[in-house]
């Protein structure tokens, strides 16, 4: 904080305090340097942490309002404003009042272009990615040989915006940049939180704002790095400390979880001396077999009501999962437990800025993260810089965590490894990890993942001993125990809306629930289930236990 090196690189370890100290930061250089905060740019990937520096410099400046802090805010945000109010423009052919066009919007104002002007435009079912792609110089794209007509795409889609007066995300970053390298301004301190997912439009828009009288001052972990399918690298590090000459300090102590999970966290890390804690043990982590994702989300909602019985608020408790659409079976059985919970995925900066800039008339965006007492379901990518004091990370099955990769693409899989310390290390105190032994998804391998391997004995809570059928005899025990409580809601098993038959044979499915068997010959059983219908089960393969 104190470092007087024209550019600083702070190396923060996860639960390292890292947003407090660029805080801290800020408010050093405003009230002991005397910097004028609108001298300031302080630049986020999300709007909450925007809102939470402004917050802090309001409470230490009473005078800090949005006008003073008019460059604190996401990349994007910020270039918004830059463009609307500081520079020109018109230089470009563009007002200040123009609009911001989201992706949706401008795909479908290409795919007007392409039918008006008879372009041949090649995967136009990925017409999005193919414009991103031309956009970085990478104009041929899959398995194509010869060029199409996407270049010329480009050019008109760039005519055309210019004629409706708007700009796309990356115009923003692009153009903002442009504009400030002879714009004859400058900040005189650059704040940025994150620092490791930059991609390189924003590092360009960081280079152009930075003078030679610029202090810089970047905070980031390059174990989170995540998104280098977005175009960020753990390189980015070297790269800033090379060209500006920075000066590299680091945070290396976690404050947020137990001594377990955090040395459990350690084996997933290149060089495992780079993280220190500070806590206690506490307890062990707990690794649990389901027989498949259903048979998990039951079981799972019963624990998490019992941890909610012993005083655990919801909002402390999150499920992560790899892919969003796990979600729709723990949603389910969240709901007929009645466990309140918000399923959210991450908001990148550009849908983030595409609520700040909609109409009134327009859907509002949903919240970064709500504040409602609900337990949180998200994916692994969505939950980085939050922390609960309970984590369930389900599905750790090879296909899902990790998920598949090209065979001899070693960044895709310490992408992968990366991804799995971040959820882990969103624990504070409890953290349990699943796998299933049914994955109902023939892209997923059955059986624990590797990764669970790698964590030692002494850091669990107990073995993993027990097969994931055991899920039908607790299924099952649920359901009876449920059955007997007095005018009680059955919620663990599909509602029947009729009786079945006197003597009428039951049978119980993993999946599907409690059904009739309807007919039975020599190979197969036909048994009817009130909300999937009537399903037929081969006796070679049956997966029934019968009542």
């Amino acid at each position: 904080m104190l470092d007087e090196s024209r550019a600083v690189l702070v190396n923060a370890a996860v639960g390292s305090g890292k947003t407090t100290v660029l805080i801290a930061k800020a408010l050093y250089e405003h009230a002991a340097r005397g910097v004028p905060l609108r001298e300031m740019a302080v630049l986020t990937f999300t709007n909450k942490a925007a809102d939470e520096i402004r917050e802090r410099m309001r409470a230490a400046d009473p005078d800090a309002g949005d006008e003073e802090t008019a460059w604190f805010g996401t990349f994007h945000s910020v270039a918004l404003r830059l463009l609307q109010q500081a520079l020109p423009v018109g230089e470009l052919g563009f007002t200040p009042s123009f609009a911001v066009l989201p992706p949706d919007e401008e795909l479908e104002l290409a795919e007007r272009l392409i039918d008006t002007h008879g372009l041949c435009v090649k995967y136009k079912n990925k017409l999005g990615k193919r414009l991103e792609a031309f956009a970085s110089g990478r104009s041929l794209y899959g398995v194509m040989k010869r060029e199409d007509d996407v270049g010329r795409l480009c050019e008109l889609l760039a005519a055309e915006k210019l004629r409706l007066n708007a700009m796309n995300f990356d115009d923003l970053l692009k153009n903002a940049a442009r504009l400030l390298r002879n714009a004859g301004w400058s900040p005189r301190r650059v704040i940025v939180d994150e620092f490791q997912d930059c991609d390189a439009l924003q590092v360009e828009l960081l280079r152009a704002m930075a003078s030679p009288e610029t202090k810089l001052f970047v905070v980031g972990d390059p174990n989170q790095v995540i998104y280098s399918w977005r175009g960020g690298g753990k390189d980015i590090f070297r790269r800033f400390a090379a060209e500006f000459g920075a000066t590299e300090l680091s945070l290396p102590v976690n404050y947020r979880s137990s001594a377990t999970i955090l040395e459990a966290a350690k084996f997933f890390l290149e060089d495992r001396s780079q993280l220190e804690g500070i806590r206690d043990p506490g307890a062990g982590i707990v690794v649990r077999n389901h027989y498949n994702p259903f048979l998990e989300a039951v079981s799972l909602a019963e624990t998490i009501w019992r941890l909610h019985e012993t005083g655990a608020p919801w909002r402390e408790i999150a499920v992560l999962f790899r892919l969003q659409r796990q979600s729709a079976a723990l949603e389910d059985a969240f709901a007929r437990r009645g466990i309140p919970f918000a399923a959210s995925a991450r908001k990148s900066a550009k849908e983030a800025l595409a609520a700040e800039t909609a109409d009134e008339t327009d859907s509002p965006a949903p919240q970064e993260e709500t504040t409602e007492d609900a337990v949180r379901l998200m994916t692994l990518h969505a939950s980085k810089g939050l922390e609960f004091r309970s984590v369930f990370i389900v599905g750790v099955n090879y296909g899902l965590i990790p998920l598949h990769t090209s065979p001899g693409r070693w960044e895709e899989q310490e992408e992968e490894r990366r991804l799995f310390f971040v959820g882990i290390t969103r624990a504070k105190d409890y953290l349990e990890l699943s796998y299933y032994t049914s994955p109902d998804d023939p892209r997923v391998m059955p059986g624990k993942s590797g990764y669970l391997s790698m964590i030692p004995a002494r850091l669990l809570e107990a073995p993993d001993d027990a097969p994931g059928e055991a899920d039908l005899q607790g299924y099952r025990r649920m359901i009876l125990e449920n059955r007997g409580k007095r005018g009680a809601k059955d919620i663990f098993e599909p509602e029947r809306t009729e009786e079945a038959p006197a003597g009428a044979k039951r049978a119980l499915h993993p999946r599907y629930g409690e059904g009739v068997v309807e007919s039975e010959d020599e190979t197969s059983y036909t048994v009817g289930f009130a909300q999937y219908g009537t399903k037929t089960f081969s006796k070679d393969f049956c997966p029934l236990e019968f009542l």
